[in-house]
This record gives C-alpha cells, structure tokens and sequence, in this order.
C-alpha cells in the first residue's frame, strides 16, 4: 500500500515541468508605476473568507483557476510583485462574516484567488505569508486547485484533507519544521528535514470542514453534466471519491485539496474543471459558508438555493444544527476510503481527517511524541477538532453580528465538546490486537469508535433525534 501511493505522487511530480504550458486565457494586469515607486500594489480591500489557490506549475488547477474567474464577479488577475505570483476578487460576498480582527471595511468575508509560481505542495505558511503581505488576518479557509495523479490513470474529481500523519522515519522529531535554512548550505540535512512531498513531519493541518459538502456537490453536478461514471450514466468517465490524508503543504488555517486527475488527458479537460467551478460558486456564494454542509430543502425536496437564489436569513437556526452533524474521521484501509464516501454520501456528516493503512506501523513507539502511529492517530484527532473550533467561531461572530455585538454563551472550545466525534475503524486493516489498541486510543482522546459503516450511521441517527 505505502508503494502504491509513494508511486501515485512520483507519477505526479513528474509532470510538473509540462504543466506550465497552461493558462493562456488567463491575463495578467502588470503592476503600475506608481505601485512600483511605493513597492507594493494595491490591496484587497477586506480580507478573511476563502482563499482559492491554484500553482502555474499545476496544469489542472490552471484550468480549474480558468474555470473559476469566468464566473460572474471576478476581477481580473494582477500581478503581486512582493508575494509572487497573481491574484484577483470575487466581487460577490461571501455570506459568511469575518471573524474578529479579520474584516475589512466593508465588513464582509471575500473570496480571493491566488496564483502561485511554486508547486503547492511546497507552499509552506502561505496563509500566514498572504496576511503577512496585505497587513490584515489570515483567511479563514484555504481550498487548492490541483491536479490529482495515479498510476491507474483513472478518471477523478478528488477532494481530500492533507498532512504528513508519520513522523520522519531518520529520527527528527514530529512536528519539527521542514525546509527550514541550515547553515553551510549542507544539502544533505535539508533534504533529511523536508518531507518528499511537503509539509511537515508528524503534522496536519485542520481539515475544511466543508469537505463532505464539495463532495456530496461534485458528485451531483458530474452526474448532471453527464461526467459520472455508474449504472445511472453508461456514457460516464469520473469518479469522485475522497482521498486520504497526505502531502503538504503545512498551513494553520482549514484547508483542502479539490483535484481533477489522474493524467494530463484529464488535467486540461474544460469539462472536469466547470464541475469543480460550478460546486465552489455555489458553495462560497449561493449556498453560504459558515453552515459548511447546510442545503435546506423545499417543498419539493429541491436545494431553495438553486438557480441562485440567496439562501434567506431564516435558515440560520437550520446552519446551528448543521454544526452539530458527528464529524467522521477515517483510520485505516485504502487510499481513496470508500466505506468513508459511503457515509459522506448519506448527508449525514461532516468530514475530518483520513489516515489510511499505510501510515499504520505498529512497530513504531506509540509513546506521546515518539512520532509512531499512535502521534499519527492523536494528530489527526486533533487537528479534525481545531477544525471544528474554528466552524463554531465564524458561527458565533455571525450570531454576534446578527444580535447587535451581543456575547455569545456557550460558542467556542467549550462548545466543540457538544460535537461528536465518531472515528470509522476499518475492521479488515488491522489485527485484533492492533485493533484494539487503536479503539483504546481513540476512547482515550473523546473520539466515539464505530468499527463497521452501520455502527457509525446509528451516531448519526441520535444525533438527528437530538440524543447525546
């Protein structure tokens, strides 16, 4: 297992150097003199919100970036001469409101799109580095546009959390930051340091919890466009599936990763990437962000926010239960988790992070701090509940703005320990003494257990009945 997926991201970085021959539509407005004498450019005018994130040396996420600006709103790319790279707005707001401190003066969340000229799976502290730049608060969520690469080559739209769950097999210790400078310019260290493909050793960074709704979205709308393979659609070339935890880069913001994939017939594919466009512009401005999964039903069992339609200020109350959906973390089995899509299918929860088999050695010290599977297991944990936190954050400054500034009770760390957390085991990856140990664990960290999809679908159904 672990060789399949070390081959799957060889294949793709592979590819890298002729990815760069995409985005011929996209133009790029140079920066002007006045920019140049003041050394910078101008700004966005609020910041917060989503921050889309696409690389030039990524054909796919190119084409998805093409896909997005051609959606009504958007500005036109300009350059950022001290970032590196591009970046245009989306004129529409977002309905989620910025947190504290990270409104502008408008005081509404925007969604931005930013294109690098590093590969994204390097693109360490960007959300630190974007706030950094513009003097205001980091974004309240990352969501990349990629590419996705498999030996199979089969046909996919992929969403998936990422994160390096092992620590460094040479004995650096987990958490320790990769790619940091040494002296001498001792390459040899260095590249010990880094993981292969980014991030940090041992770390996650929290999972969006928006996963499952892009999930649930894509499958949807490839259905309609004809893209989704099944009975349902013969003619039907795509997957879409969810993807286990892996890869950087490192971030401290909820993020994820929606890819096209698995090959370069697919990554420049238009179809593909309007299915990835037409789920992100619903989600981020017809929908509504701070519910994450919300889709209130009408009468006729149709989204009322179809067509484009706002969804209306009633439904708040509707985004509050949403919140309280059990967040499912994935441990064990294979790399695109398919007893997970089953549930996230269902509706009925949010999604956090996946560690799959491969991350498992139960040889490994599973002491805190030793960077054995047991770290894997806690941080991925951990990491899913951070994710949680900051759902319920933006949701208590939206209530605080809708209550004239009123405190909020109850919202916050604190409340997070009303959401349940409901870990699928998978029964057929692990002996019944490994088994054990990570169902001892997981209790020990608050995380429910459910070693079969039935176990995990009755938490769901006391959730919805309002049980404990």
């Amino acid at each position: 297992m672990h060789f399949r997926i070390t081959t799957a991201l060889a294949f793709q970085a592979s590819f890298r150097p002729r990815a760069v021959r995409r985005l011929s539509n996209l133009r790029v407005s140079p920066p002007t003199a006045a920019d140049h004498e003041a050394g910078h450019e101008a700004g966005p005018a609020s910041l917060g919100g989503v921050l889309l994130v696409a690389s030039r040396l990524d054909a796919a996420g190119l084409s998805l970036a093409e896909a997005v600006l051609a959606r009504p709103g958007w500005s036109s790319l300009e350059t950022c001469p001290v970032l590196g790279g591009s970046w245009a707005k989306c004129g529409a707001p977002l309905l989620q409101k910025a947190p504290p401190g990270l409104a502008g003066s408008s005081g509404e969340a925007s969604c931005h799109l930013w294109v690098l000229e590093e590969s994204l799976t390097r693109a360490d502290d960007l959300d630190l580095r974007w706030a950094a730049r513009w003097g205001q608060g980091s974004p309240s969520e990352v969501i990349f546009l990629s590419r996705h690469a498999s030996a199979s080559g089969k046909p996919c739209l992929t969403v998936h959390p990422i994160g390096n769950p092992i620590g460094n097999p040479k004995g650096r210790q987990p958490g320790e930051r990769g790619g940091a400078p040494v002296s001498g310019g001792n390459e040899a260290l260095v590249a010990e340091l880094v993981p292969e493909y980014g991030g940090r050793f041992g770390r996650c960074p929290p999972p969006s919890p928006r996963m499952a709704r892009l999930l649930v979205a894509a499958r949807r709308t490839a259905l309609e466009r004809g893209l989704l393979k099944g009975k349902a659609n013969p003619a039907g070339e795509f997957d879409v599936c969810p993807e286990a935890t892996h890869h950087g880069p490192w971030l401290e913001t909820p993020c994820c990763f929606v890819e096209v994939g698995s090959t370069e017939a697919e990554w420049g594919r238009s179809d593909a990437a309007q299915v990835w466009a037409d789920v992100l512009h619903r989600e981020l401005f017809e929908v509504g962000v701070s519910a994450s999964l919300i889709e209130p039903k009408g009468a006729d069992g149709e989204a009322d926010g179809a067509g484009g339609a706002r969804v209306p200020q009633e439904v708040a109350l509707e985004e509050r239960a949403e919140i309280g959906k059990p967040v499912l973390i994935g441990l064990g089995g294979g790399h695109y988790a398919p007893q997970v899509a089953d549930l996230v299918n269902s509706g009925a929860f949010r999604l956090g992070h996946m560690v799959a088999s491969y991350n498992f050695d139960f040889t490994s010290d599973a002491s805190p701090g030793a960077g054995g599977w047991a770290d894997s297991v806690r941080e991925a944990v951990a990491s899913t509940k951070r994710a949680a936190q900051s759902v319920l954050a933006v949701e208590a400054t939206d209530r605080q703005a809708g209550e004239g500034g009123a405190a909020v009770s109850g919202v916050g760390v604190g409340a997070c320990r009303a959401v349940r957390f409901v870990a699928l085991v998978d029964n057929k990856a692990f002996k019944a003494s490994e088994r054990a140990m990570v169902c001892g664990l997981l209790q020990e960290l608050g995380v429910e257990v459910a070693q079969t999809k039935a176990q995990a679908r009755e938490v769901a159904r006391e959730v919805a009945r309002g049980g404990p």
